[in-house]
C-alpha cells in the first residue's frame, strides 16, 4: 500500500475545521485513481476528511467512527477493491445506519455487488466516472447540492464582471424559509444570475457557460413552479423549454448516456406540466415531448440494456400512449393501442426476467391499459379481448395482494374485480 507522506508534493489536506464536510471513503489499492479527483476538489474548495494510512488500534478506529460520525456528506469510490474491503464496507454501512446523504463514485465499469452492497445502494446516487470525460465527471460532481454546504467560497482572480455562481448562497437561504415571498426572493436572484449567464454565454467562442445557464434555467423553472399561480407556472414552462432546448446542445456535444438521462427527465417533466393544464393545445405539447422522452429512452436501452433503461422505457410507451388515449378518435386510441401493447411486450418479459411485485404490477398495469383502449374501441371482438385481459390482470393482482397486501395492492384488486364484473 501506498502511503502519502506530509511532506510530499503528492499530499492532500485533511479539513479539521467545525465546517460541514465531506468524509471520503475508498480503498488504500485506489489511492493512484483516488488521489487526482481529491486534489481537485481540494483546489475547488470542498472540504473533506480522508484516512492516508492505515494504523492499527481501536484508537483509530474511534477517530474514523468519529470522522464519518459528525460528516455531512458521505462519498464512496466503488471498485472491486473497495468490495472485498472489510474496512470500507463497516464504514458503508455506518453511513448509511447514520442516514447521511450519500453519493457513489464507481471507478469501474460492470462491477457485480454483493446482495448487501445492492440492498444499500439501491436509490443512492451514483456517477459512473469511468463512462465520462473530466469535464463531464466534475461538471455532475458539482451539481450535487450537498456539496455547497461542504464548500468554501474561494476568492477567485479579479474579473470585468461578476461571477454567476454568487447567487447561490441567497437562493439557498430564501429556499430553507419557503413560503412564497422567499420563493419569489428566489426567483428574482436566480433572474439576476440568468441575465448575468445569457450575457456571457452570448460572449462565449466555447460554450463554457453553457452548463451553468442550462442549470440556472432548470433551477428558475423549479422555483417558479413552487409558487404555483398561473403566472409563474407559465413562467416555470418557458425557462423549462429553454433548459431542454440547452441540455439538448449539451447532448449532442458528450454524447454521455448520464446526460441522455437527464434530458430524457426533464422532457417528462415538462411534458407532465402541460398534460396537467389540459386543452387539446397542451396536450398536444406534451405529446410532442413524451415522444422525444420516448424516443432517447429506446436509444439508451439500444446503449445499455439495463432493467432500469427497459423500465423507463416501460413507462415513457405508458405515458404516451394516454396522452393519445386522452385525444380521443379512432386513430390517436389506435396509436395509443400500439404503445400501449409494445408496453405489455417489455412487462412480460422484464417480469419473466425479474419477478419482483413492481415488474408484476407493471404487468398488470399493461393488461389493463390495453384492455381499456380494446373497451374504448368497442364491437364484440374488442369486447371479448378487453375481458380476457381484464381477467389476466385479476388474476396477477391477486396473487399481488396474497404476496404484498399493501393498501395499494388492495385497491388495484378492487378496480380489477370492478372491470371484470362489470
Amino acid at each position: 500500500m501506498r502511503e502519502i507522506q506530509k511532506n510530499s508534493d503528492d499530499y492532500i489536506r485533511c479539513y479539521a475545521g467545525d465546517k460541514p464536510y465531506v468524509f471520503i471513503s475508498y480503498a488504500h489499492k485506489d489511492i493512484e485513481a483516488v488521489s487526482p479527483v481529491l486534489k481537485r476538489i481540494e483546489k475547488d474548495g470542498i472540504r473533506f476528511w480522508y484516512d492516508t494510512s492505515i494504523h492499527p488500534g481501536t484508537e483509530w478506529l474511534e477517530v474514523i467512527g468519529s470522522k464519518l460520525e459528525s460528516c455531512k456528506v458521505f462519498i464512496a469510490f466503488i471498485s472491486a477493491n473497495y468490495l472485498v474491503s472489510d474496512a470500507c464496507g463497516d464504514e458503508f454501512g455506518m453511513a448509511y445506519r447514520e442516514k447521511k446523504f450519500m453519493l457513489l463514485i464507481y471507478l469501474e465499469e460492470d462491477l457485480k455487488l454483493s446482495p448487501g452492497m445492492k440492498l444499500g445502494a439501491g436509490g443512492l446516487q451514483y456517477i459512473n466516472k469511468k463512462k465520462l470525460s473530466d469535464e463531464e465527471f466534475y461538471r455532475k460532481l458539482y451539481a450535487v447540492p450537498e456539496l455547497d454546504e461542504c464548500t468554501e467560497d474561494i476568492k477567485a482572480e479579479p474579473k470585468q464582471q461578476q461571477e454567476p455562481c454568487d447567487c447561490k448562497c441567497a437562493v439557498k437561504i430564501y429556499e430553507k424559509l419557503g413560503g412564497r415571498e422567499n420563493y419569489i426572493k428566489a426567483l428574482e436572484v436566480y433572474q439576476k444570475c440568468l441575465g448575468m449567464l445569457e450575457e456571457l454565454h452570448k460572449k462565449s467562442e466555447q460554450n463554457e457557460y453553457l452548463s451553468d445557464l442550462s442549470l440556472a434555467y432548470k433551477k428558475a423553472a423549479d422555483i417558479s413552479r413552487r409558487i404555483g399561480e398561473k403566472e409563474y407556472s407559465d413562467m416555470s414552462l418557458m425557462y423549462y423549454e429553454k433548459y431542454l432546448s440547452l441540455y439538448e446542445d449539451i447532448v449532442l456535444m458528450t454524447d454521455s448516456p448520464e446526460d441522455k438521462k437527464v434530458l430524457s427527465a426533464g422532457y417528462n417533466r415538462t411534458a407532465k406540466m402541460y398534460e396537467q393544464l389540459g386543452g387539446q393545445n397542451n396536450l398536444l405539447k406534451a405529446l410532442e415531448l413524451y415522444q422525444k422522452d420516448m424516443s432517447l429512452s429506446k436509444m439508451l436501452c439500444t446503449l445499455e440494456n439495463t432493467q432500469e433503461n427497459q423500465r423507463n422505457l416501460l413507462i415513457s410507451y405508458h405515458t404516451t400512449a394516454n396522452i393519445y388515449e386522452q385525444l380521443g378518435g379512432k386513430k390517436n386510441l389506435q396509436n395509443a393501442l400500439d404503445l400501449y401493447q409494445k408496453a405489455l411486450v417489455l412487462s412480460e418479459q422484464l417480469s419473466a426476467s425479474v419477478n419482483t411485485s413492481e415488474s408484476k404490477r407493471d404487468l398488470s398495469v399493461s393488461y389493463n391499459k390495453v384492455a381499456g383502449i380494446y373497451e374504448k374501441l368497442g364491437g364484440k371482438d374488442n369486447l371479448q379481448k378487453a375481458l380476457e385481459l381484464y381477467q389476466k390482470c385479476l388474476d396477477m393482482r391477486e396473487q399481488l395482494s396474497a404476496s404484498v397486501n399493501t393498501s395499494e395492492s388492495k385497491r388495484d384488486l378492487s378496480v380489477s374485480y370492478n372491470k371484470v364484473a362489470g
